[in-house]
């Protein structure tokens, strides 16, 4: 008897907010993060997209959402990052910053409590950003008010905070391959879409307190929200979703999201080029009005970790080129060659790619102390995407002789 009154002692009851509206009373242990019951639907209209499934909402995808929005506890260094913050758990996070984000617009709060949206909004309530980016990749001491920050909501095993810059909100990203090139690659990433106009995010190079990093702008607005296409596809069927290129061009074309087969034709360029090894559904995202759950826009690509053979160790790089597959979308083990019928070759001026493969090896003798990488590996990555460059000139002539 003791011990169940402990654990019911453990739930609480919380109310799901979208902004300004009540979505959802449940109960949850924050000791676990555990979903036990869904107590009262507010307004379904608002429910976050992929936690119902045949049109019930199900509590083992609610849970999975709220952990999806967070660090995971396999964060680098969150231990430090914990410790900096006084903080015990890392669950403790979440609840402190009432799941505030920057990527969407939804947040809870304990019943009971009265607390406004324009209270807790990034848009109109300040963080202590800075406070929380150094714990996050310092590791050293920070005041408590640090520990109440929408970079809570960071998924990923990278290090990540969000700091305000000029009034806008900047995404500060680290790495977790073992050169040190993800930030560059993001960089790299952002000047091939720079060049190729591509609907890419764009990146720049910084260093923070000695360590590499990727710096981008905020991909949504105080009004919308970004939701994966895992998240709209899960909501769609009961069953396992298998989605291909065609299908998914279309989803975008019958929500007239504009320009829909050349935005997915410059993420499967950019991949192509990269040799990005996983394009999951997780991966990209839809911008959607949080006021009327309109679809805007296909988020830019943002992902582009661990490409280029960033995982791979320089005896095997001299022939990675040849031996790569990649997953995409929920076919896995394909090869990249897959992804050329699906490029439009002619909405793009591809000579301007020849001027890459000096910028990137510059990029990387630049920044070459912090990454720690040898001569010879800056060689290899050179000879990799000038190989990738032809490769792609090359499907680009014969793509232009088939037309013809």
């Amino acid at each position: 008897m003791t011990m169940k009154l402990q654990l019911f002692q453990k739930k609480k009851e919380y109310v799901l907010m979208h902004r300004k509206t009540p979505v959802l009373l449940f109960t949850c242990d924050p000791l676990t993060l555990t979903v036990t019951s869904m107590i009262e639907t507010y307004n379904p209209l608002h429910l976050p997209i992929g936690i119902r499934k045949g049109g019930r909402i199900q509590i083992s995808l609610l849970q999975q959402w709220l952990k999806d929005r967070m660090i995971p506890e396999s964060a680098i260094d969150l231990q430090k990052t914990l410790n900096a913050l006084s903080v015990s758990d890392y669950r403790d996070l979440f609840f402190k910053a009432y799941g505030i984000s920057l990527s969407d617009t939804y947040w809870f709060m304990e019943k009971g409590q009265h607390i406004s949206w324009l209270a807790i909004s990034p848009y109109h309530h300040s963080y202590d950003l800075s406070s929380f980016m150094a714990a996050r990749f310092t590791g050293s001491p920070q005041p408590a008010s640090a520990a109440i920050s929408p970079s809570i909501m960071l998924e990923g095993n990278q290090k990540k905070a969000w700091i305000q810059e000029n009034d806008h909100f900047l995404l500060y990203k680290g790495s977790d391959d073992p050169y040190h090139m993800d930030p560059i690659h993001h960089w790299l990433a952002g000047r091939i879409a720079e060049l190729l106009d591509l609907h890419v995010c764009r990146y720049e190079v910084r260093t923070y307190q000695d360590e590499i990093v990727s710096v981008c702008p905020c991909f949504t607005k105080e009004h919308t929200d970004a939701v994966s296409v895992s998240s709209i596809l899960s909501s769609i069927s009961s069953r396992p979703y298998q989605l291909s290129i065609d299908s998914f061009i279309r989803a975008l074309q019958d929500h007239q999201i504009k320009d829909a087969e050349k935005k997915i034709s410059d993420m499967l360029l950019l991949d192509y080029l990269m040799m990005k090894p996983d394009r999951s559904l997780k991966d990209m995202a839809v911008e959607i009005d949080a006021r009327n759950g309109q679809w805007l826009d296909m988020i830019p690509s943002y992902s582009y970790s661990h490409t280029l053979g960033s995982l791979i160790q320089e005896h095997q790089m001299e022939h990675y080129e040849h031996q790569a597959v990649c997953r995409l979308f929920n076919a896995s083990s394909i090869s990249f060659e897959s992804m050329l019928p699906y490029i439009h070759f002619t909405d793009y001026d591809l000579s301007s790619l020849k001027k890459i493969p000096l910028e990137y090896g510059n990029k990387l003798v630049e920044y070459q102390q912090s990454t720690g990488m040898s001569d010879h590996r800056i060689e290899l990555q050179y000879q990799l995407i000038y190989k990738r460059i032809r490769s792609v000139l090359k499907a680009a002539r014969a793509s232009r002789r088939i037309i013809q």
